[in-house]
């Protein structure tokens, strides 16, 4: 509640949220935008996307395909998608999104969104310290910045509420 509060009165900074599979952490990040939504009644709407970071690192490495071959937008405008949002969700980070082009493309939106001072929600099942690895000292330094983590350690809601059907 009180990073969406922040959002919703003009304040920026990441909201960085790490556990194991199951805990709830998407559900938290979509809830964000549906409470932002829900109280910009009479103000300015603001603009959010959510993605994978898998497919941010495929649509802007696929743009340089779709430049040369003329079918459409380039890099630019594929970096634009995820860096113009008022806020931008980022769903598992760190987990179909290893190799070095696609973590350096996830890199660029994120120095993109901080330095366009933008708020970004990152999602993921690795661990603080896997993470800061993931990102490097510097981007996670910037993260930080008016930055909050909630690790989200606690059993898998799926299972544990509805459990496997026998």
């Amino acid at each position: 509640r009180a990073y969406t509060n922040r959002v919703q009165t003009g304040q920026t900074g990441c909201l960085v949220m790490t556990g194991p599979t199951g805990t709830g952490k998407t559900h938290l990040s979509v809830s964000i935008v549906r409470n932002l939504m829900a109280r910009r009644e009479g103000k300015e709407p603001l603009f959010a996307r959510y993605a994978t970071s898998a497919d941010i690192a495929n649509d802007i490495l696929g743009a340089w395909i779709r430049e040369r071959d003329r079918e459409g937008d380039n890099e630019k405008a594929a970096l634009q998608r995820y860096i113009a949002p008022d806020l931008l969700i980022i769903d598992e980070l760190g987990l179909d999104d290893q190799r070095e082009a696609q973590i350096a493309a996830i890199h660029r939106v994120l120095y993109g969104r901080y330095d366009a001072q933008k708020s970004t929600v990152v999602v993921s099942n690795l661990t603080t310290a896997k993470l800061t690895e993931l990102l490097g000292d510097r981007l996670w330094s910037r993260l930080g910045e008016n930055g909050v983590i909630v690790e989200c350690n606690w059993a898998d809601q799926r299972t544990t509420s509805k459990g496997w059907n026998k």
